[in-house]
Order: C-alpha cells, then structure tokens, then sequence
C-alpha cells in the first residue's frame, strides 16, 4: 500500500494556544480539517517549551481558510 504526503499550509500562528482553539473551531464549523503544531520547540533549557501554535490545513483549503480567518486576527 502506497502513503501520499499530506501537504499542509499554516492559515494561523499565535503564542497563545486558546487564540489557535477559536481559529480551529471557526475553519471546523465551517467544515475544514485542521492540525494544530507546536512551533519552535526547544529544550536547550531543560525542559521543552513552545513560543507559538501553528494552525494548518489541507494546502488546497488554504483560500478558503485565509477567507474565514480575515477577521480574527
């Protein structure tokens, strides 16, 4: 059986991960997939952290995304 790459593209980043929920809730109400990602994760401190989230969709709802997303941010 054969995999297929998923190739996504982020519609939404924010530090603030409620911020990425509202974002994610909106695009799935309105029938979009979407994967959060915790960006920039770094453990050079001892324990892992992440400076933002990233809100990513499928890359041919991309448009469609951005068009939901205009007034959130």
């Amino acid at each position: 059986m054969e995999k297929t790459a998923r190739k996504l593209a982020i519609v939404f980043t924010s530090q603030q991960e409620f911020q990425v929920q509202i974002a994610k809730g909106k695009l799935e109400e309105n029938g979009i997939t979407t994967y959060i990602v915790d960006g920039h994760i770094d453990a050079t401190l001892g324990a892992p952290f992440s400076d933002s989230y990233k809100l990513e969709v499928d890359i041919s709802n991309r448009e469609k995304a951005l068009k939901f997303l205009e007034h959130i941010k």
